[in-house]
């Protein structure tokens, strides 16, 4: 299958019929409600009261139910019937049917979403192997236009050889025309001389082998040009090829890039349709959380066979925030991270029941907290509704830890004691605006609001808490750990969750600036917990997780702007 064709038959993703339906089910919710009520209750009415005066029909569906149970009730008294009574338990019974009806709605939004998003990845899969096809095609032109060089270069060097011949034979037939003359005008005398007998037999000796060279040159110089004509047909058969090659690589590569930026709109649609499905469940008091659990919980039985091995998987795959370290079951359990903490770390932070359990286990547990932010980072624009279920639960886990915040002084007291005069009044400063609890742009709201210049002032903090020798007062570092690290860890996961996914796809770490400076934060704090957590009372070499989470980190600390991460070249085609 041509390349156009396996493209152009392969990633068709149907946006425009996709918006369509996430649209018309979202009107669903809105519309079919009232419209459905309106009906609901005329039907009602009218099968019920058939000699009525009154005509509800144009009244609006919230006036027009009070007008029904009045009349049901003056029917009722007057003629002893239980109309009203009735119509209050069948409308009851039909709304119910109908949030169920609801939430169906929302389901099939969630189910429209997935199959969407398969077909994003479907054709994310076709257009890297359209990319390896560009790759092979551009491979190949490449190929052609060496050849023609090397063609090219030997022309040149078979013309230069063919000058150095021309340049031989016109001193050779100097030669050969000085001792022509000289002969002839030797063989017109009558008499010679004994001397000029023997020059013109030298002449005749000499001249003969000259010929033959000349003529020897000139076969040579005859056979080269034909050499010429010979590469030079190559060439132009060379570029012929080449040209075809072009031609049909430039037609591959205008459909591939029309593949692609379809790909961006699919993706830009849907992360708008997934908010616009949660707005309209929240409209209509629908929980969504509900039915991604129950989706979870159904898709987890279904694997259950497979359990045993993906777990494996999971540990081995399992990475750290920048120190890369893997972990293993050995590992997993000396760390008390959670089951699937590694891949599904998401999952698993978003489904635990309350918010003492997401903080024990992925907040003051270093390799947990790791985890999460590794999750985080790397997390595709398929996790979607992962992500709105992690930010819902870390909005969860800020209302406790809000709760629990104290006055920025006791945190001030806890950074003045542990560092002293090594604080400068900048990093004061931030840190204390950070531990505003009545502050909108308090550290549990993430960073947005705050400049590169900040967050290199709160890396310098965190910086000087782990590389400080706490020996002589162990306690205080755990209250440090205990009392100020949950806050910061928080506000680095806030910071991450609610970052746009949009538009980091071919920068995937962001690792400039201000977000290469949150990134060494998050190693610092880290690698601090790690040391000083409540609850390992484990020496840091003896535990093989946490110890590998300092190996990125830098124990100084940093006073210039941050060294920016080199640049990572994203061609449209990536070079293999």
């Amino acid at each position: 299958m041509a390349f156009s064709d396996e493209l152009k038959n392969g990633v068709e993703i149907d946006i425009e019929g996709y918006n369509q339906e996430i649209n018309d089910y979202i009107s669903r919710l809105k519309d079919d409600y009232i419209k459905e009520n309106d009906t609901f209750i005329g039907n009602y009415f009218s099968s019920k009261i058939k000699d009525s005066n009154i005509d509800l029909s144009g009244v609006p569906y919230e006036r027009k139910k009070a007008m029904a149970l009045k009349e049901f009730a003056k029917y009722d008294l007057e003629n002893g019937t239980n109309y009203e009574e009735d119509f209050n338990k069948e409308y009851e019974e039909y709304l119910n049917k109908f949030a169920k009806n609801k939430e169906k709605i929302i389901r099939i939004l969630i189910y429209a979403q997935d199959e969407f998003a398969e077909k994003i990845k479907e054709t994310e899969e076709k257009l890297k192997e359209a990319s390896n096809e560009l790759f092979e095609q551009e491979k190949k032109i490449k190929e052609k236009e060496d050849k023609i060089q090397e063609e090219k270069g030997a022309i040149a060097n078979l013309k230069s050889e063919i000058e150095e011949i021309n340049k031989e034979l016109e001193i050779l037939n100097d030669k050969i025309t000085d001792l022509t003359l000289e002969k002839e005008a030797l063989e017109e005398k009558e008499d010679l001389s004994p001397e000029e007998k023997e020059r013109l037999e030298e002449i005749k000796k000499s001249l003969n082998p000259m010929i033959e060279e000349y003529e020897s040159k000139e076969n040579l110089r005859d056979g080269k040009n034909d050499e010429i004509n010979t590469k030079d047909q190559n060439i132009k058969n060379l570029e012929k090829e080449k040209s075809d090659l072009q031609a049909a690589h430039d037609e591959s590569k205008k459909i591939y890039d029309e593949a692609k930026e379809s790909v961006e709109m699919a993706k830009e649609a849907y992360e708008k349709n997934g908010e616009e499905i949660l707005r309209a469940a929240k409209e209509n008091d629908i929980d969504v959380d509900e039915i991604l659990n129950k989706k979870t919980n159904d898709e987890k039985e279904n694997k259950e066979e497979m359990k045993d091995e993906k777990v494996s998987k999971d540990a081995k795959a399992a990475t750290t925030g920048s120190a890369g370290a893997v972990v293993n079951p050995v590992e997993q359990e000396s760390a008390k991270l959670p089951t699937n903490y590694s891949a599904d770390a998401m999952n698993d932070f978003a489904r635990c029941s309350n918010s003492s359990d997401r903080k024990a286990t992925f907040i003051d547990n270093p390799a947990g907290y790791a985890a999460l932010y590794d999750s985080l980072k790397n997390r595709s624009i398929f996790n979607f509704w992962k992500n709105h279920r992690v930010k819902r639960a870390l909005a969860d886990n800020n209302k406790e830890l809000l709760n629990n915040m104290k006055d920025s002084s006791e945190y001030s007291t806890l950074l003045d004691n542990a560092l002293g005069s090594d604080l400068s009044t900048d990093e004061k400063e931030i840190f204390e605006n950070l531990f505003d609890k009545d502050s909108p742009d308090n550290i549990l709201n993430g960073f947005s609001k705050y400049t590169d210049k900040d967050m290199e002032n709160l890396y310098n903090v965190v910086n000087k808490l782990n590389s400080k020798d706490f020996s002589n007062n162990p306690e205080l570092a755990k209250k440090i750990n205990s009392d100020i690290m949950p806050y910061i860890k928080s506000g680095v996961l806030n910071d991450l969750a609610n970052r746009k996914i949009l538009g980091r796809f071919n920068s995937k770490y962001e690792m400039t600036g201000k977000n290469q400076r949150i990134n060494y934060i998050s190693n610092e704090i880290t690698s601090y917990s790690s040391k000083h957590g409540l609850n390992s009372g484990v020496k840091e070499s003896s535990n093989l997780f946490t110890s590998r989470l300092n190996l990125d980190v830098n124990k100084e600390p940093v006073n210039n702007q941050p060294t920016k991460a080199p640049t990572q070249s994203t061609p449209e085609i990536e070079q293999r």
